[in-house]
């Protein structure tokens, strides 16, 4: 669970702007750090309820095979577990693939001065 906070983190903690289409406003040192935080509890339940979910389909699964594998009945219990067993992780690797391979953020201070703005704005 370790891992995947810190994936999270270097995916989403290091977003600084809000309101990007308006205006360009760096987030104080609070103001980020208590959004780090909120997202950081979201994460922990959205991946306590993906281990749930992966559980309740290894279950559907193993009552299907204790019950029911030896007269091949209830057969729709069989696509339903393995959809549920495997749709968290299929999630969770996608997500850590396409932050292994996503562009590197660009650096702010190195953007000329008005390089976000309109024609005819003055910063």
């Amino acid at each position: 669970m370790e891992e995947i906070s810190n994936v999270v983190q270097r995916v989403f903690g290091n977003l600084v702007f809000r309101s990007w289409p308006l205006r360009h406003r760096i987030l104080s040192y609070e103001e980020d750090k208590d959004r780090i935080k909120r997202f950081r509890r979201i994460m922990k339940k959205a991946f306590l309820g993906s281990v749930l979910i992966s559980l309740i389909g290894g279950l559907l699964l193993s009552y299907w095979e204790y019950k029911y594998h030896c007269v091949n009945s209830e057969l729709w219990m069989v696509p339903v577990g393995l959809i549920l067993f495997f749709t968290p992780v299929i999630v969770w690797s996608s997500v850590a693939v396409s932050d292994m391979i996503s562009t590197p953020e660009v650096n702010v201070s190195s953007q000329p001065k008005n390089a976000g703005l309109r024609s005819g704005e003055r910063s």
